[in-house]
Order: C-alpha cells, then structure tokens, then sequence
C-alpha cells in the first residue's frame, strides 16, 4: 500500500501537478487543508483533489476563504492596500466549490499496514508541534474515536507549520508533517526554497520527499493578480 500525504497546496496547482508526475502509482492520496488562499489558482486546486478524490481535512485558510465569500465584501470593491489572497479566491469560487470546502472534516481517522493514523490541519491554536508523549497522548485521546486501539503503532499527521517533519515520541507513537506542496514562511527566508514538499508512506515505511518544478507560472499569475507572490 502507498500512500502520499500532501498539505498546504494554498491554490497552486503547479506543485501538486509536479508530485503526481512522480507519484502516480500512489493508492491514495491524504491532505492535510489549506487546499486555498495565499495562491492564484483555488479552482484547478479543488477540481484536482476532486477527480483524484484526495482524501481531505479542513484548513484554516480554507475557513478564510469560505468566511470571505459568504460576507458582503467583495474584492474589487476593497482599495488596493485592503485586498489580498482571501478575496481573490473568494471571489473565483462558486457555491460548489464553497459547499466541498465546507463539507471538509476537522480530523480523518484511518488504518493501513496495521497503522492507526489520525490527521488533522494543525495541531495548536498557532503553530505549535507536538513536542512530548503526553501531548501527543492527549491529542490522540480528544481527536480519536475508537476507545480500544488494537493497532500496535499510532501515528498523527498534521500539516499547518510548512515545515518537514518526522517525530518520534516512541517508537510506535509519532506525528508527520509533509510540508508545503507550494511554500515555505517567509518568516524563515534563509531556509525557504521553491520546490514541492510532500512524504509518501508505503508498506509503512516514510520517506520524506521534493521536487522541482517550474514555478514562473505561479509567479507571473501572482503579478497579474498585483497580490504578494509567497515563490520568491
């Protein structure tokens, strides 16, 4: 069985587009939300994880863009300096598209190769991580329905942070975090780069994952759309 988790996308379609050209033989595909907002493409976005039926959960940017599009603001009535990538997805998107992001759950339980998984956007309020076993303990306990767990590992997904990780509180109990398919902060540009971050999990085992892509596509539509480009 393999597995690719992606999180973060934020309306690039050119990231996820890139992975699937090296991931195709994937089973399924997990995402952890923030399918939209910060990008210029929120509708290619959603139909991709649609036909490729990417098994989801809810961001916050997702909640952004669905909280901007049922208020009466609209963008081109905003002055230049109020407008940003909230409204413009806002305004791409139909009641359709709206009602998917809607439906999106706030957690996604699962089992494969004997692994109990549990993913959710974001694990804090900001972007905190999971840093002990008590944490991760209660974390399992609040967001997990099964009262008796017969899987031997326990394993959470989390995306929000745009940073790679693998963390390990025990063997058996660990949390995963793909990264950003489309950017890293910019609050860290020292360690920002261009290309797709994602993992893959197969027969269990993780493999931490990138790739390049070309990202001018990306840049020139931010520039068009005279919003903040996150790619440079």
């Amino acid at each position: 069985m393999k597995a690719l988790i992606i999180s973060d996308i934020h309306s690039n379609i050119y990231s996820i587009r890139a992975i699937w050209e090296q991931e195709s033989d994937s089973d399924i595909i997990y995402c952890t939300g923030d399918l939209v907002d910060s990008g210029p493409f929120p509708n290619e976005v959603i139909d991709w994880v649609r036909k490729q039926h990417v098994v989801c959960t809810k961001g916050n940017h997702d909640e952004r863009v669905i909280a901007h599009y049922q208020s009466s603001t609209k963008m081109e009535d905003l002055p230049s300096n109020k407008r940003n990538w909230a409204y413009h997805n806002a305004s791409r998107l139909n009641d359709e598209e709206i009602a998917f992001l809607q439906r999106l759950p706030e957690t996604v339980e699962f089992h494969m190769d004997g692994i109990h998984y549990c993913m959710k956007h974001q694990f804090g309020p900001k972007y905190e991580t999971i840093e002990s076993i008590y944490q991760f303990r209660q974390f399992w306990s609040t967001y997990t329905t099964e009262t008796k767990n017969h899987a031997h590992a326990k394993r959470i997904i989390l995306g929000h942070t745009h940073w790679q990780a693998v963390h390990y509180l025990k063997d058996d109990e660990l949390w995963i975090n793909p990264g950003s398919t489309s950017y890293r902060p910019t609050r860290q540009k020292e360690d920002r780069s261009q290309d797709a971050h994602y993992i893959t999990i197969t027969d269990g085992q993780i493999h931490i994952k990138s790739v390049d892509y070309d990202v001018t596509p990306v840049i020139q539509a931010a520039e068009q759309e005279n919003l903040p480009s996150y790619w440079c």
